[in-house]
């Protein structure tokens, strides 16, 4: 499907060609191990999920990642018993589960992300400054397009079935 407008067909497909590669390539340059972390990129990717929505349940926390509550429980479980995140019952519906970051699951986070960014920045500095600049300009674009797509309808896999 395209969208009648080529302008607009190239722009997608640049888009999505540049920035999976620059994620790509920062991830193996930063690997969730890096920083003192000790924790997986998928545990990180939690960590950071529940550093922007606070309390989340079970079933928050499996649907805004995209993922089984199967998978979330597993995830979870280890992170709980690696002391970075907690688990609590509801005070309403005991049978509901909430799931808090702890103190060391936000340092955890903060710790990689901190290295994370000295990588970025460091490489930002070798490019020009007209370069660095236009990436700034286009921050906000870049920010309206991700709010754009993160409202889009998620569609399930079925079992077997590939991405």
């Amino acid at each position: 499907m395209t969208s009648q407008n080529p302008e607009i067909d190239i722009l997608a497909s640049q888009l999505l060609e540049t920035l999976p590669n620059v994620m790509t390539h920062l991830l193996r340059a930063v690997p969730a191990s890096s920083g003192g972390t000790g924790v997986t990129s998928s545990q990180l990717t939690v960590l950071g999920y529940l550093l922007t929505h606070d309390e989340c349940t079970m079933q928050e926390l499996a649907s805004g990642l995209g993922v089984t509550s199967a998978t979330m429980t597993a995830a979870v479980k280890l992170l709980v018993k690696n002391g970075l995140v907690a688990r609590k019952h509801d005070d309403e519906d005991w049978r509901t589960v909430r799931i808090t970051l702890d103190d060391a699951g936000r340092a955890a986070h903060d710790r990689f992300m901190r290295t994370r960014i000295d990588t970025l920045a460091t490489v930002l500095q070798t490019l020009p400054a007209e370069h660095r600049a236009l990436l700034l300009v286009c921050l906000p674009a870049l920010r309206a397009l991700a709010q754009h797509v993160a409202a889009l309808p998620v569609q399930r896999r079925k079992r077997g079935e590939r991405a």
